[in-house]
């Protein structure tokens, strides 16, 4: 029989038993990786433990009971895209980032909504039609870019703002022109149906810097 869970444990709501279950079935790591340690209440995944291990399925059992416990995830060897810097996976054969894998969802009647029940390992190449467990290769992300401070002499882009009526200003650029106590002043570009050049005061949330001043030559 399965050890009980130590705590203050209450028990869970039957869609929580639903979708515990259906994630256990189809497979244990997928649940861990779903209600891992960011969203985990110990009490709950303790009970979840518990449910898993009614179920015989011993390596995965092991290797879910293990993550609680220890507050980590499963072993992601096989998968290197959760073990290192963030990566993104290409076809082996031809390269191209179209490729994915066929999963099942079943309807919960609990939960009103469809649930995923299982990921499969095949990984299908949508270009050149490749198909294999072991098809990624994992090529590094490219580091995304610091967004630029607001500066004068920068050119900037208006976010949309919340405005009664929308913001008629919306995606509209052109050159911060001052700085004042509640944002930029931004000296749009003129459009050909305006006669007068207009300048808009701008909070700083809402300004997407598109590049700063060039310096001396």
């Amino acid at each position: 029989m399965p050890e009980e869970p130590s705590g203050t444990a209450t028990p869970l709501q039957s869609k929580h038993i639903g979708t515990i279950a259906n994630a256990l079935l189809a497979k244990a790591k997928q649940f861990a990786k779903v209600f891992g340690p960011e969203s985990r209440t110990a009490p709950d995944l303790r009970q979840a433990a518990a449910a898993l291990l009614s179920l015989s399925l011993s390596r995965e059992r092991d290797e879910l009971a293990g993550c609680i416990d220890a507050g980590g995830r499963p072993s992601d060897a096989e998968n290197p895209a959760r073990a290192r810097d963030p990566v993104k996976p290409v076809c082996r054969d031809c390269g191209s980032e179209d490729i994915g894998r066929d999963a099942t969802a079943r309807w919960d009647e609990d939960l009103q909504d469809w649930s995923l029940t299982a990921v499969y390992d095949t990984v299908t190449c949508d270009s050149c039609g490749a198909e294999s467990d072991n098809l990624c290769n994992w090529q590094p992300l490219e580091p995304t870019p610091a967004p630029l401070p607001p500066v004068v002499g920068a050119r900037a882009r208006i976010l949309e703002r919340p405005r009664i009526g929308g913001d008629r200003f919306k995606g509209r650029e052109g050159e911060i022109v001052r700085q004042s106590a509640f944002g930029f002043y931004l000296r749009l570009d003129m459009t050909p149906r305006e006669r007068v050049q207009k300048v808009e005061l701008v909070e700083t949330p809402f300004l997407d810097v598109l590049s700063h001043p060039s310096g001396p030559e």
